[in-house]
């Protein structure tokens, strides 16, 4: 893996993948929040979790208990639009809290997603 160093406007090596993914051909999400890198293998339905601060790769079992995909971040909380489980729902992942919580106050958005390609 590489990361770009913006103070000497190159490309530099960082830490290896875990060996659990290395060489795996990724079709996962990523996203980042709160200065780390989230990417979710869902073959194996692990999520890996890259600090470049530290330098290291840990694992997240609290994120991965959704299967969360096409996702967006905003202010470092995950949002997703879950079709699969529990009826349709955005569900919030706040990474400061290691919680998932279920966006409430959006009936009128989330009963327009019954017009989307997952029905």
């Amino acid at each position: 893996m590489a990361v770009f160093n913006i103070d000497k406007h190159i490309w530099e090596p960082e830490k290896e993948l875990p060996d659990t993914v290395r060489g795996y051909r990724w079709t996962g999400e990523c996203v980042v929040m709160a200065g780390k890198m989230y990417t979710r293998d869902p073959l194996k339905s692990i999520v890996y979790v890259y600090d470049p601060k530290e330098n290291k790769w840990e694992t997240d079992k609290m994120l991965n208990m959704f299967d969360w995909e096409n996702a967006s971040v905003v202010d470092d909380v995950l949002y997703y639009f879950d079709y699969k489980r529990g009826g349709k729902v955005l569900r919030a992942y706040d990474p400061k809290e290691s919680s998932w919580v279920v966006v409430n106050g959006l009936e009128e958005l989330v009963a327009e997603a019954r017009f989307s390609r997952w029905d």
